[in-house]
């Protein structure tokens, strides 16, 4: 595992075909070599180890979360750019690397014999499919029943997903547009300029402009990331990539220009015309005025007023310092129809032990059937309260299966892998200080 924070929001649906390289891939090199860290790292700044992975080498070496890597092979963190120390620390041959590190004041050299990314998924009972760990039993054709169903939940509205369900856009906006949008935004993470997101929609039918919008600091920047289609933002030619220069007389760039996006774009209990600027690309800035409207006149209202998406993703994170109860199963539901669709399995999990595999379709839970359960009543799945084992009856392909999950403490699931919950998350029995 070799990752800079939030990779995983890039997803890999925009290929149109099954990616030739399932284990992740760097400048070019499929499955290469890594030491297993997940780091953070910045220009000319150490980088920092987030996490290690679990029975890998860095793990073995014992490296820690809250470890700065001062230099790779001799090249230092402090003098070079984040870019070429990532060049040192993914290879394409299994070269030892020689790392400095320092922790709690103190520098130590380290020695780490990388493996392939494919290995470090094995140790943990797991391969990759579509560049995402899952279990071994898992095919192809289970993520491709959650595509076709995440095109048939956006399709009534005229909406088509590109990433996993993090991304909806309207089928008319070019697919380099979103590409550009799904690639900016992983660097603007890195960069860590994301300042928040403005939703579309509010908790009920409230008056909108359609258009959720993500707002970024140094500089100010604001860019569509949503236009509901027959919203008045959409009738105006707002599309997904669209960056918003002004509200009223405000420009973005200003002091206040963030504030003024955010008072603008928020939903509210009345109608309201508002004047905005707007530049594509490729594109002058053109200046556009409409009002807003009652999410119910162009179907907004059926979205989930969380996240403003045509499906809801019931999971949960739990508290990495509590005695949580998990199950590790994440389900997309669409409340039009009342479908559930395992989305994702966490590892360890009483989800990943049970059987359970992304693309399976949930028939009935505890004995009762899909279609008389609520996504209220279906996050007792997602969010156990107890251990209480929790029954499915699901379908796979054409084959339906009864399986079932015995809710565990979050401690016992970490257990497994040798790890235990702290408040700074899941940490190696042997970096944590009792």
């Amino acid at each position: 595992m070799l990752s800079w924070p939030l990779l995983a929001f890039l997803g890999f649906s925009l290929l149109a075909n099954p990616p030739l390289c399932h284990e992740p891939e760097y400048f070019g090199i499929c499955n290469p070599y890594v030491p297993g860290i997940l780091i953070r790292g910045e220009d000319f700044l150490p980088v920092r180890v987030l996490d290690t992975w679990p029975f890998g080498p860095a793990e073995g070496a014992g490296i820690c979360a809250g470890d700065k890597v001062m230099a790779v092979n001799g090249v230092s963190c402090t003098t070079q750019r984040f870019e070429r120390v990532l060049h040192e620390i993914v290879q394409s041959s299994p070269q030892p690397l020689a790392l400095r590190i320092e922790r709690s004041g103190k520098e130590f050299d380290v020695r780490v014999v990388p493996v392939r990314e494919s290995e470090l998924v094995a140790r943990t009972g797991r391969k990759y499919l579509r560049k995402t760990p899952v279990a071994f039993a898992q095919q192809a054709d289970g993520f491709e029943r959650t595509d076709e169903f995440l095109r048939r939940v956006g399709e009534p509205f005229g909406l088509k997903n590109f990433e996993g369900v993090e991304l909806w856009s309207a089928a008319d906006v070019p697919e380099e547009n979103i590409a550009h949008v799904v690639t900016e935004q992983l660097n603007w993470r890195r960069q860590r300029r994301v300042a928040g997101v403005v939703p579309a929609f509010g908790s009920g039918d409230e008056w909108s402009t359609g258009a959720s919008v993500l707002l970024l600091e140094h500089p100010n920047q604001v860019v569509v990331i949503q236009c509901f289609p027959g919203s008045p933002a959409y009738r105006e030619g707002v599309r997904l990539g669209d960056e918003i220069s002004r509200v009223e007389t405000v420009e973005v760039d200003s002091d206040s220009g963030l504030q003024a996006v955010r008072e603008v774009f928020q939903a509210s209990n009345h109608a309201r015309r508002i004047k905005l600027g707007v530049h594509r690309r490729s594109s002058e800035e053109r200046n556009i005025s409409f009002e807003t409207a009652k999410a119910s006149l162009f179907g907004g209202h059926e979205l989930d007023p969380v996240t403003a998406r045509p499906v809801s993703l019931l999971s949960l994170t739990p508290d990495p310092a509590s005695m949580s109860w998990i199950s590790g199963l994440h389900l997309l539901f669409d409340k039009r129809t009342c479908e559930a669709m395992v989305s994702e399995i966490d590892f360890p999990s009483p989800a990943f032990d049970s059987g359970l595999l992304v693309g399976d379709q949930l028939v009935s839970v505890n004995g009762t059937k899909l279609n008389e359960l609520s996504a209220k009543d279906l996050e007792t799945c997602t969010r156990p309260a107890s251990a209480k084992v929790i029954t499915f009856e699901i379908r796979r392909g054409a084959a339906e299966i009864n399986l079932t999950i015995r809710p565990q403490m979050l401690s016992t699931a970490l257990r497994r892998i040798g790890r235990k919950p702290t408040a700074n998350g899941p940490c190696p029995v042997s970096c944590c200080s009792e």
